[in-house]
């Protein structure tokens, strides 16, 4: 994965630009592949590049994770995974849905499956259920990432919700939710509990997230 991540970096660094059309066809020969965004973060991830994940992804914007370009949501998901301290197959329900989506969204535009039939998607998920069970973060590196992640969920509801992007209120829900069964699982419900009520007092009037807040709250209570 060492190698691996060098060789998307070289590539990236001496890549001539990306043409529009690339999105739309299929690599082969003639017109080959372009390293994205969250291709260069799974390959951080894999690799234990910790820090580059996380730089890589603090540059990209709190909008606009559903696009192939974006690896902000990526790296936010796994390492909310890692400061559960459960596996990939053992998360609670929006933290579970939080790091599928996130997976999805990274390898949208790949269509390829191997001879078995398993997509992008699933060969992910089996190379990060066997990584990240091997992962153990200093006390130093937990707080510092949880901080992060914490204050990217915070901006990204607030872009949101306060710029009224009605079709991603149960987006922002699911996140924030899922930050605070992460804190749950720490040990820390007061801190969980003052998250939730925060986040569902700064927006009174926005009836429709806060529908989407109980209905990620309903899932959360179903795993204590």
């Amino acid at each position: 994965m060492q190698r691996a991540l060098q060789h998307a970096r070289d590539y990236t660094a001496h890549s001539p630009g990306r043409p529009a059309e690339a999105l739309w066809i299929r690599d082969d020969l003639e017109r080959p592949a372009w390293v994205t965004s969250p291709v260069l973060a799974h390959a951080c991830l894999l690799a234990s590049d910790w820090d580059a994940a996380h730089h890589l992804a603090a540059q990209g914007k709190v909008l606009g994770w559903s696009s192939s370009e974006s690896a902000q949501g990526l790296v936010v998901s796994a390492y909310l995974v890692l400061l559960s301290g459960k596996g990939p197959g053992m998360l609670s329900p929006n933290l579970g849905q939080l790091w599928q989506w996130a997976i999805q969204n990274s390898v949208a535009a790949w269509g390829w499956a191997d001879e078995q039939g398993n997509s992008m998607t699933k060969r992910l998920e089996h190379a990060y259920a066997e990584h990240l069970a091997r992962v153990q973060w200093t006390a130093e590196r937990q707080g510092r990432f949880l901080d992060w992640c914490l204050d990217v969920a915070q901006r990204r509801v607030n872009a949101i919700v306060g710029d009224k992007h009605r079709g991603s209120y149960d987006k922002a829900a699911m996140l924030i939710v899922a930050c605070a069964e992460v804190l749950r699982m720490r040990g820390d419900k007061a801190v969980a509990d003052a998250l939730v009520g925060e986040v569902r007092n700064r927006f009174p009037r926005h009836r429709a997230f806060q529908a989407e807040m109980k209905t990620a709250l309903r899932q959360a209570e179903r795993s204590l």
